[in-house]
């Protein structure tokens, strides 16, 4: 009798865990889902240090950051209740994705203080890239209140990504006439690209618009990055326009 039987989607046995272990690693190809882990069944009293000590060799690939406003930022997690009672239940970042893994090996129905720790991925919904694109010719005076206004009803990022329009500074602090626009999702972006008209004037002044790369979240860095390529539906959309221009010259 084989205890793992085929999946349905892979077609192929899972892997047995580890000896000592209760979960198997993925399958060879198959993506860790994440750094995070979602700890539960830990004591009434338990401390940062009481799960360093439990993680053992692991507690090194906790992950801490060092935040400007925050100063350095805590990897581990608890959660209190209403009543300030601990719930038994902790996040657990760590610096990679392999190292979540390791530690789900390794750690899982372990025992702690005569209590079984249970330790899992903990997955996050991971937000759709950002479109971006750079808006030229901008007057010296204009504000990022007039940017909002002038693409108001068009999907704008929201202001609590700090991704609001940024207006770009030259080495003297002077603005160069260019802003970056950011919005919501790739597709977003794309429409105002199609739809949008840009032979509006902003306090006078006729715009130029550039596409860019979009924005990614790095899950592990737990930041907006710069892609390295421009987005597939963005550059088909590039293609387009210059084939319609082709075309017209042609005529």
């Amino acid at each position: 009798f084989n205890k793992w039987m085929p999946r349905q989607m892979d077609g192929v046995p899972k892997a047995p865990a580890p000896p000592g272990s209760v979960k198997a690693p993925p399958l060879p190809g198959k993506p860790i889902p994440t750094h995070k882990l979602k700890v539960s069944g830990l004591p009434m009293q338990c401390s940062e240090d009481d799960i360093h000590a439990f993680f053992g060799e692991h507690a090194y690939f906790i992950q801490e950051q060092t935040d400007k406003g925050k100063g350095i930022v805590k990897g581990v997690q608890i959660f209190k209740n209403a009543d300030g009672w601990l719930t038994g239940n902790a996040i657990i970042k760590m610096k990679s994705r392999e190292a979540a893994l390791r530690a789900i090996v390794a750690k899982d129905r372990r025992q702690m203080k005569s209590r079984i720790i249970h330790i899992d991925y903990f997955v996050e919904p991971i937000p759709f890239p950002r479109g971006r694109i750079l808006l030229g010719g901008l007057a010296s005076k204009t504000s990022i209140k007039d940017l909002q206004k002038y693409f108001s009803g068009w999907h704008l990022a929201p202001e609590s990504d700090n991704h609001e329009p940024e207006l770009l500074l030259a080495d003297e602090g002077w603005q160069t006439g260019e802003a970056i626009i950011t919005f919501v999702d790739v597709p977003a972006a794309d429409n105002v690209l199609m739809r949008f008209d840009f032979t509006q004037k902003l306090h006078n002044m006729a715009l130029t618009v550039e596409t860019l790369t979009p924005l990614e979240y790095d899950a592990i860095q737990e930041k907006w990055v710069e892609s390295g390529k421009m987005a597939e539906s963005t550059q088909g959309l590039l293609d387009q326009m210059v084939f319609i221009e082709e075309d017209l010259e042609e005529v």
